[in-house]
């Protein structure tokens, strides 16, 4: 993944995976991410795929799309709370960008009640 974060569908369902995730076989959209590019071609080397096989052998399930956890450091800051760019929308797009998700039209008020929720900084 090149973008903080991209929408993948797989199996009918969507899924948001953020920078550095590895976009999974299954995933429909992939010509569509690549096009506008949200995504990156890149060939793992056969360690890479033996190290994702080995895991999910080790827990006897397949596993889905592979989104790797990234620290607060790594997180893009909040948007102001009052002011300039601190409108629902700032606050929904950073919301996405983090992987909460927040209604379409959820405000201000609710987007950062559910990030303080989730454990995401608001400040």
């Amino acid at each position: 993944m090149k973008a903080v974060t991209a929408v993948v569908k797989v199996g009918g369902t969507e899924k948001y995976l953020h920078r550095g995730s590895i976009v999974p076989s299954a995933a429909t959209n992939v010509e569509h991410l690549l096009a506008v590019g949200l995504v990156e071609e890149v060939n793992l080397l056969p360690s890479d795929v033996a190290e994702v096989d080995s895991r999910e052998e080790v827990s006897g399930e397949q596993s889905g799309p592979e989104v790797l956890q990234s620290s607060d450091e790594d997180l893009p800051e909040p948007p102001a709370k009052a002011g300039p760019g601190s409108s629902a929308e700032a606050w929904r797009n950073y919301a996405s960008a983090i992987g909460v998700e927040v209604s379409g039209n959820a405000d201000r008020a609710e987007v950062i009640a559910a990030l303080e929720a989730a454990g995401k900084p608001t400040e």
